[in-house]
């Protein structure tokens, strides 16, 4: 699983959104590139947290990180709920 390329195929099929969260020591050698995967997403986001290793939980700025997704998150619905009540 760690060898590059190896869910290739199975990235690039995926259509929903896609967010990247990664610690600045992680194990991604480069998380700028790896939005190239997710050839069929129509948005990804990619966050890099400051202070963090591959152990989430265990940074200070786990914080941070959790708020990060979060917002993603509401982020992405938000712009769903535009979608269904938009005039077609």
């Amino acid at each position: 699983m760690v060898a590059p390329g190896t869910v290739a195929t199975e990235a690039a099929s995926i259509t929903v959104p896609v967010f990247i969260g990664v610690g600045e020591r992680d194990v991604v050698p480069d998380p700028w590139m790896e939005p190239k995967a997710f050839k069929s997403s129509s948005d990804i986001g990619v966050f890099v947290c400051p202070r963090m290793g591959h152990m989430h939980n265990f940074a200070h700025t786990r914080r941070e990180f959790w708020q990060r997704i979060h917002s993603w998150g509401a982020g992405i619905a938000e712009l769903q709920a535009v979608k269904s009540t938009a005039p077609r």
